[in-house]
């Protein structure tokens, strides 16, 4: 992919984010305040099961897989809460 598809992806994708956080206010401040990346699963989950739209349940289903990724490579368990 050249530089300048690289640059609209970005921008696709920051699209999206500013789409779910006018939408979807509620839900883009505990995304926010949560951090998917090292939060318990539980609240990992909820995002998850609450996604607002396909755009915010695929984004939950990536940091899904990465911390199952993760915990596999590691051998550590997930934090449940």
């Amino acid at each position: 992919m050249s530089d300048e598809g690289r640059l609209t992806q970005g921008a696709k994708v920051g699209q999206k984010f500013d789409e779910i956080r006018a939408q979807h206010r509620e839900w883009f401040d505990e995304f926010e305040s949560v951090d998917p990346q090292i939060a318990p699963m539980n609240d990992v989950y909820r995002l998850l099961e609450t996604a607002p739209n396909e755009f915010a349940l695929g984004m939950m289903s990536a940091y899904v897989a990465y911390r199952n990724s993760l915990a596999a490579l590691t051998g550590r368990e997930h934090v449940a809460d």
